[in-house]
């Protein structure tokens, strides 16, 4: 079970039952099965294949510039010494993997909660086990002098919709990407999404046809030629533009 905090204090579960798909978002591990994934990178048993050396291999675009970017692993130094990364976050799941191979040492943090710092965690468990061999952090530069706030005049105000514009949004959205469905519906004057058994999840307008939850995940509704909002774009943490459908 995974959970999030609440805008009035406590916390709420951030799950879902119906989100079936295998590998991205879908896997479900421990830190025993990690530990062997782990320990496969420098004893492979999976055959003799280049399945490992191709994981590990940095991309290089078409112009030749070499980026961090593997297949599904960020590789890049640390404070001197090599790393390989990767970090995740679903619903109220948050993960972080930070192998540095060089010195045998990997950290997997793995938290069910979403306001979890599992970044600065796992950088943590990192510079004490390797305090030996890191590099100094760099000088910390003078703050820049602070501009002059905007006030709130000239601050653009949130959207307010009424009920009965919230109530364009409501339906049941299928998505082709995922394939799950999620349910949009109004209660009490708020929009609300619905994914699975989960408690309802509260949206708050940012702009014209966009909404966030107090987690960090944004739905942005898309309106066909008649008007009427016939799809979303769904975004949370690093996952960016996941389709839905309007089917009902």
């Amino acid at each position: 079970m995974a959970y999030s905090p609440k805008p009035e204090g406590g916390f709420s579960p951030n799950w879902s039952t119906s989100f079936d798909i295998v590998g991205a978002g879908g896997l479900l591990s421990t830190i025993d099965d990690l530990l062997l994934w782990d320990r496969n990178f420098y004893e492979n048993r999976l055959g003799s294949g280049s399945l490992i050396r191709e994981m590990q291999e940095p991309g290089v675009l078409d112009d030749g510039t070499r980026f961090p970017h593997a297949l599904g692993l960020l590789i890049y130094p640390y404070r001197g010494v090599r790393m390989i990364e990767f970090n995740g976050a679903l619903y109220g799941y948050r993960t972080s993997m930070r192998r540095f191979p060089d010195q045998r040492l990997t950290v997997f943090v793995l938290c069910n909660l979403s306001s979890a710092p599992m970044m600065d965690l796992s950088r943590q468990v990192a510079d004490l086990y390797l305090s030996d061999v890191l590099e100094p952090l760099p000088a910390r530069r003078p703050a820049a002098p602070m501009a002059a706030p905007i006030s709130r005049a000239e601050s653009p105000a949130p959207p307010q919709p009424t009920e009965a514009e919230l109530a364009a949004y409501a339906g049941t959205y299928q998505s082709p990407d995922i394939d799950t469905s999620w349910r949009v519906s109004v209660a009490d004057g708020v929009l609300t999404l619905l994914i699975g058994w989960a408690d309802p999840i509260r949206l708050t307008a940012i702009a014209r046809d966009e909404f966030a939850s107090s987690s960090g995940a944004r739905l942005a509704f898309a309106r066909g030629r008649s008007g009427q909002v016939d799809r979303l774009i769904a975004s949370y943490g690093s996952i960016h533009g996941v389709r839905f459908e309007r089917t009902v």
